[in-house]
C-alpha cells in the first residue's frame, strides 16, 4: 500500500529476524485504522489466528477494510480504474517504461553472461527473491546480449581480430562453471542463513 513491504530491511538478516519476531509499523498520515487493522490480523503470526485462515474466505471478505467494495462487481470487472497505464512497447513487444532508464541503460558485463544459456536465463533460481516475470527478465537480457554482442564484434572488426572458435568456446565453459560456483555460493549463503534463523 505505501511502496515497501512491511518489514523491509536493507540488511537481508534483520529483515527475516523482523518478518518472524517483529510487528508492522504504520505512517497515521498514510494507513487508516481499518488497513491498519486489515494488515495487522493478514501478518499474524499464528497462522492460526490469521486473517482468512482455513480457507476462510468470508471472513477476509468481512473485513471493514473492504465495507465500500462489492465483491460482485469486482468479479464482474464492472469497477472504472482511476488510473489506466499505457502501454509503451518496444522493438521486442516488452514495455519497460515503467524501468529506471538507469536499469534499462546499464551495460551488462559479456563475461557474466556470455556463458548462459537460455535454461540458465530462464532459471527461477536466478532471480529468486525477486517479484519479476521471467519472460520479460529473458527478453531484456536477449535484447542487451544482441547488443553488446554486435558492439563486441564491431569492435573486434576495428582492432582486425579473427574469431577464434576454439578457444572462445572454452572461455564459454569457464563462464558457465564460474556462474555455477556462484549459485552454488548463494545456495550456501541462504542455507546457513535458514539455519541462524532456526535456532
Amino acid at each position: 500500500m505505501a511502496g515497501l513491504p512491511p518489514f523491509y530491511n536493507r540488511d537481508h538478516k534483520t529483515m527475516f529476524k523482523l518478518i518472524l519476531k517483529g510487528e508492522p509499523k504504520f505512517n497515521e498520515s498514510i494507513f487508516s485504522q481499518q488497513a491498519q487493522s486489515f494488515i495487522r490480523q493478514y501478518l499474524e503470526k499464528d497462522p492460526k489466528k490469521r486473517l482468512g485462515t482455513g480457507g476462510n474466505f468470508a471472513q477476509f471478505k468481512a473485513h471493514p477494510w473492504f465495507s465500500k467494495l462489492d465483491w460482485e462487481k469486482l468479479y464482474q470487472k464492472q469497477y472504472d480504474l482511476d488510473y489506466k497505464p499505457e502501454k509503451h512497447l518496444n522493438a521486442n513487444n516488452v514495455d519497460l517504461s515503467n524501468f529506471d532508464t538507469r536499469f534499462t541503460n546499464q551495460q551488462i558485463n559479456m563475461e557474466d553472461v556470455m556463458g548462459l544459456d537460455k535454461t540458465d536465463i530462464t532459471n527461477q533460481e536466478l532471480f529468486e527473491g525477486f517479484d519479476v516475470d521471467s519472460k520479460i527478465v529473458e527478453k531484456i537480457l536477449q535484447e542487451k546480449m544482441k547488443k553488446a554482442e554486435k558492439e563486441q564484434i564491431e569492435n573486434m572488426q576495428m582492432m582486425g581480430c579473427a574469431d577464434d572458435h576454439e578457444s572462445q568456446s572454452t572461455s564459454q565453459q569457464q563462464r558457465k562453471r564460474d556462474v555455477s560456483q556462484k549459485k552454488n555460493k548463494v545456495r550456501q549463503e541462504d542455507e546457513d542463513l535458514d539455519q541462524e534463523l532456526s535456532m
